[in-house]
């Protein structure tokens, strides 16, 4: 059987600081990591200013759809991409202290990032035969 939830909930900004703490002392993230999940989180609460004070057990799959639409309307795939991964972090950090049962932005798909197309061949340069004797 399922262990209760807390009594006393959590908002998500208190989950992002908990989880900002914690990133501070882990030695396994290079600081441009560190400082890219501190990016995506207020990138995350810029967009959605009313998470900031939400009870994290309160928050719904379709409201985590909604700012997805919303959110991937204005950014491009690499930006939402991590903001998504940040927000999964953080939900899932809240399931491993007890705040919630299921990550409701779990369903969300990644947008696939298109890779730049590589630049054509360039043309060949016929050498004279005299210079080609002497590069051989």
């Amino acid at each position: 059987m399922a262990e209760p939830l807390p009594a006393i909930g959590m908002t998500f900004a208190e989950a992002a600081e908990v989880y900002q703490q914690k990133l501070k002392t882990d030695l396994r993230f290079k600081p441009r990591t560190k400082g890219k999940r501190r990016q995506a989180t207020r990138a995350i609460l810029e967009f959605w200013p009313e998470l900031e004070e939400l009870d994290i057990r309160r928050i719904r799959p379709t409201q985590c759809s909604r700012w997805a639409k919303e959110y991937m309307a204005q950014v491009d795939a690499k930006t939402f991409n991590a903001a998504l991964e940040m927000m999964n972090l953080l939900f899932n950090m809240a399931i491993d202290m007890g705040y919630k049962m299921k990550n409701p932005a779990a369903e969300i798909e990644p947008l696939p990032i298109k890779k730049p197309k590589p630049d054509p061949p360039k043309k060949k340069i016929q050498l004279p035969d005299r210079i080609r004797l002497r590069l051989k």
